[in-house]
């Protein structure tokens, strides 16, 4: 399958609403970083995670947030929460969105050796 602005609606429903001309930026940028051959059978899959995570890079961005990872803790009034940061996420930007981590995890599928 080819992927599409469509497709990255359709997989990653919270961009249902950004335009397909701002999605095909962030795909295209996707596509120049993900060696196709290299993901054989998981390109499309790998690309859509990507792409998604470019997206959202930009869109906390634009929002004057994003933060330089997941969060670790938060607190409102006495309530708080920790989150633990898998360790292969620690030193990547791909680990400060949840696409960027799919994609992680994907890539360990594709390549045998930490190569990323």
């Amino acid at each position: 399958m080819a992927v599409t602005p469509a497709t990255i609606r359709e997989v990653l429903t919270e961009f249902a609403q950004v335009s397909a001309t701002r999605i095909q930026i962030f795909l295209d940028f996707a596509e120049q970083q993900l060696n196709a051959q290299a993901w054989g059978n998981k390109a499309d899959q790998g690309l859509i995670y990507l792409t998604g995570h470019l997206l959202k890079i930009d869109a906390e961005a634009a929002s004057g947030g994003g933060a330089a990872g997941p969060v670790s803790a938060e607190s409102v009034g006495q309530v708080s929460a920790s989150y633990q940061i898998g360790e292969s996420f620690a030193d990547s930007e791909f680990g400060s969105t949840v696409y960027g981590r799919r994609y992680l995890e994907l890539a360990k599928t594709v390549f045998a050796c930490r190569c990323l």
